[in-house]
């Protein structure tokens, strides 16, 4: 997975006004991060494993369906048996933050 993401990931991220964090399990490759978003700006950074339930909910994604999340590539239809665990981020949230370029 391309070390830069986090970067990319705050540059393409549109806050959307509403403050949330989800903790992202990515198999192949294996990485634990979190995902947040406030008023301004999006943010992913590595997580513990400790930490990861002080998170919002959680989202389990292969690194490929992240990556295409991440650069807006991913939509409702073909979310690729990403889970997303919930009560307050659904996946429109997600979509809607990362809108594509």
């Amino acid at each position: 997975m391309d070390a830069n993401l986090p970067l990319f990931a705050g540059y393409l991220g549109n806050a959307q006004g509403k403050t949330w964090s989800l903790s992202v399990t990515i198999n192949d490759p294996d990485r634990l991060l979190v995902l947040a978003s406030d008023e301004e700006k999006v943010t992913l950074e590595a997580i513990s494993e400790s930490a990861a339930g002080t998170t919002d909910g959680t989202l389990r994604i292969t690194g490929e369906a992240f990556l295409r999340l991440v650069y807006g590539r991913l939509d409702d239809d073909t979310t690729d048996g990403a889970e997303l665990d919930s009560s307050t981020v659904t996946f429109g949230d997600l979509l809607a933050t990362f809108p594509g370029i």
